[in-house]
């Protein structure tokens, strides 16, 4: 999937989320003690982060989350270093769906379901705008609550740049309870048709990887196979 080792995707990540911890913004920061990285050992590449005693006793609202996201997008506005565009979608769909028929993962009507779908949302993917830097995969399993502290976003390996409605889109994938209230919190309008559509992209990624973590976990292999019809 990731030829370099995921090099490029680490030093975006340490890029980003050292940007925006100097920008003051809710975020985990690399590491202060030593550089980020990212660096190589024995061909496995990492970066360094503090530690964080996280207070699994904290639950994250989704409405709490928009409200952190919307201030982190404030600060990326600014982020002039060079990211890829939505390439969650764009770049990573595709790649996967290739690698899974290579594999033997799927059957060759089920990658050209997935394709065609891809085909059909990535042109209208690219045309949304205004665009600025992203998280990329902004979900309450990327934040993090040190005790006594406030969360944290974290986890910027996919930061891109694209629409907010993506981000919001991502928040909303995973939580049951995004609705009216979360984009409230976010604070700021987004078009309804943009967050559809994002949504929809996020739904056809996720069914892509879900279906890569099958090939290789089993127990993953009833959520692809559900997420697989919507598409046949």
């Amino acid at each position: 999937m990731r030829p370099d080792g995921g090099a490029t995707h680490l030093r975006r990540e340490a890029d980003v989320a050292t940007y925006l911890a100097q920008c003051g913004a809710p975020v985990l920061g690399p590491s202060p003690l030593l550089p980020a990285g990212p660096h190589e050992r024995d061909g496995r590449w990492m970066t360094f982060w503090p530690h964080i005693d996280h207070d699994d006793s904290r639950a994250i609202a989704v409405e709490e989350a928009a409200a952190l996201l919307r201030q982190v997008h404030e600060a990326l506005a600014g982020y002039d270093g060079e990211l890829p565009l939505v390439a969650p979608v764009l770049v990573e769909v595709p790649q996967i769906i290739a690698t899974l028929e290579e594999q033997g993962a799927i059957s060759a009507s089920d990658a050209d379901a997935l394709r065609g779908a891809w085909s059909a949302l990535a042109p209208e993917v690219e045309a949304l705008g205004p665009i600025q830097a992203l998280h990329g995969d902004a979900h309450v399993g990327n934040m993090l609550v040190p005790r006594g502290g406030e969360p944290l976003w974290s986890d910027f390996e996919d930061a891109c740049v694209g629409p907010v409605a993506w981000d919001l889109a991502c928040l909303r994938f995973h939580s049951s309870a995004f609705g009216d209230r979360a984009l409230e919190a976010y604070g700021t309008a987004v078009d309804d048709r943009q967050l559809e559509l994002c949504l929809e992209a996020r739904r056809l990624q996720s069914t892509a990887w879900t279906c890569l973590s099958a090939h290789r976990w089993p127990e993953f292999a009833e959520r692809a196979e559900a997420r697989l019809a919507t598409y046949r």
